[in-house]
């Protein structure tokens, strides 16, 4: 789904086992209306689209015991005139980063709600987490974006 386009949904299908798996959701937003959504289907959602949750990616924070859960969203700064995901972009400066139940961005607006020093263009952004599969089998991992993503 990468490239300079609307908001454009792109699904891929692979089978998992049981068990924990890492998943990393990436793109960019070169100008224009932002928009990232991650879902799913499979045997653990019976088959129906669901938005995708990370139950098991935890960390501490350093003074605090609380244990944070979800996915972490991190927003890194762009070059300009980006036409595609840039390689290497986790070098570049790390705007700000937070922890999110869903990954369901639909606007610059949702961006900046979650963090604040979103720039208004030519930002990178990343999504990491595990995702628990209780049922082995095929499932439908599906990336809506506006620029563009991958999963």
């Amino acid at each position: 789904n990468d490239g300079l386009h609307g908001p454009r949904k792109r699904c891929g299908t692979k089978y998992l086992k049981t068990g924990r798996h890492k998943v990393i959701n990436w793109g960019f937003q070169r100008g224009g209306g932002a928009y990232q959504t991650l879902y799913w289907r499979g045997p653990d959602t019976r088959n129906k689209y669901r938005y995708m949750r990370s139950r098991d990616y935890r960390t501490r924070r350093s003074r605090k015991k609380k244990l944070y859960r979800g996915w972490k969203m991190k927003i890194f700064k762009g070059g300009s005139n980006m036409r595609r995901i840039p390689s290497g972009y986790a070098r570049k400066k790390l705007l700000g980063s937070r922890y999110v139940k869903y990954v369901y961005l639909r606007s610059q607006r949702a961006f900046k709600r979650k963090i604040k020093a979103t720039p208004n263009a030519n930002y990178v952004w990343q999504f990491s987490g595990k995702v628990r599969i209780y049922k082995g089998g095929k499932y439908t991992i599906c990336s809506k974006s506006d620029d563009g993503s991958k999963v």
